[in-house]
């Protein structure tokens, strides 16, 4: 009987993708051959992972957002491989994709294409390229030009690749914000406008822990523990104007008013970066009339429906139901709250440290 090649799981399509990916790796030894190749390691949600880059430029522009995860060769083994190039810098182009263009999608998914093995994200108006083959622990990252990224992937650069590889290891990549004590942490859960860039970034001011302001990483596995994976942040120029204090980390400001500043957390701020903090609590932000900020018990459903929002449309298609059955894993098990944002912002990173300490001791976690 003849191969559907249309089947994800098809040994054609395996086949297809195998080549593709092989070729793929070709073109980054050649343009790390001419660009030169450096060589970073990062611990993220307790996974070694190596990047492989062609040249300074790439080097410079995906790197920093990674610092407060770096470590030293041989510090642990590594699980995870990626190679990262940009035509423009190397003058090697990514293979033609093996696809009819009619079946990307905007998000990056490949109509067909979705292998247990090999992963593929192209985003059609993006111009990146994710790749993973999850059997090698080897991905791969293309851009054209790396310096024409804007703003937001920077922030938040490789993100398919991690959340494929992390989501088969029971850690869910989330649009929300994380702070914490040592004791325990929060996640800032929400629809756009809700406060929690802002609110997460603010708690620096207080002396808390932050491990994320629009994309955090929880564990959906015996234990919910809740990781960083990138040091950057984004905020409104409005809203930067009333933390003065986070001006030291601006990186790039947004070119139009609708556009956010970029800011780089490493190394102003590396004393209140962390890794990784057992997660006590999900506060749900709004802001509201009163002056002092409180918390109180919220649904659910509510809970399940800020996790989702912007989180489904941040991540591909084909992880979305893996995706939404971890979220109704997580608030199951995890306290979930309103947190009441009163008029008086000065004061609501110390009203936030008060909350995690009332919870961290009701669950035993000093």
């Amino acid at each position: 009987m003849q191969d559907d090649v249309s089947s994800p799981e098809s040994p054609a399509q395996q086949n297809r993708l195998a080549d593709f990916f092989t070729h793929a790796e070709h073109a980054f030894d050649q343009a790390a051959s001419r660009a030169g190749t450096c060589v970073r390691y990062f611990r993220i949600a307790g996974q070694g992972i190596c990047f492989r880059l062609a040249g300074q430029r790439v080097t410079d522009a995906i790197t920093p957002v990674f610092a407060h995860l770096a470590m030293e060769q041989g510090a642990m083994e590594t699980d995870l491989t990626i190679l990262l190039w940009d035509s423009k810098s190397s003058g090697i182009e990514m293979p033609a994709l093996p696809w009819d263009r009619s079946r990307f999608s905007a998000r990056g998914d490949i109509e067909g294409v979705n292998h247990s093995r090999f992963k593929v994200s192209f985003p059609v108006f993006s111009g990146m390229v994710h790749l993973l083959d999850a059997d090698r622990g080897r991905a791969i990252f293309w851009v054209k030009d790396i310096q024409q990224l804007d703003a937001g992937t920077r922030a938040k650069p490789l993100l398919h690749i991690f959340h494929w590889w992390l989501l088969a290891r029971q850690c869910q990549i989330l649009h929300g914000g994380i702070i914490g004590l040592p004791s325990g942490a929060a996640f800032l859960a929400g629809l756009g406008g809700a406060g929690k860039s802002t609110t997460a970034l603010s708690c620096l001011a207080a002396d808390l822990f932050y491990l994320a302001d629009d994309l955090g990483m929880i564990e959906t596995g015996n234990t919910f523990q809740a990781h960083s994976l990138f040091c950057s942040g984004m905020l409104y120029e409005p809203d930067l104007r009333l933390l003065p204090f986070l001006k030291p980390a601006v990186c790039e400001t947004g070119r139009t008013a609708a556009d956010k500043t970029l800011l780089l957390l490493h190394p102003h701020f590396r004393r209140q970066l962390t890794s990784s903090l057992p997660l006590s609590v999900i506060f749900l932000p709004r802001l509201c009339d009163r002056i002092d900020t409180t918390w109180q018990p919220a649904p659910i459903h509510e809970a399940r429906r800020a996790l989702m929002g912007c989180t489904i449309n941040m991540l591909l298609s084909s992880t979305l139901p893996v995706t939404i059955r971890n979220i109704a894993r997580i608030v199951k098990h995890v306290p979930c709250y309103y947190l009441n944002l009163g008029k008086d912002r000065q004061k609501v990173p110390a009203a936030i440290r008060s909350a995690l300490e009332c919870f961290n001791e009701a669950n035993g976690q000093r």
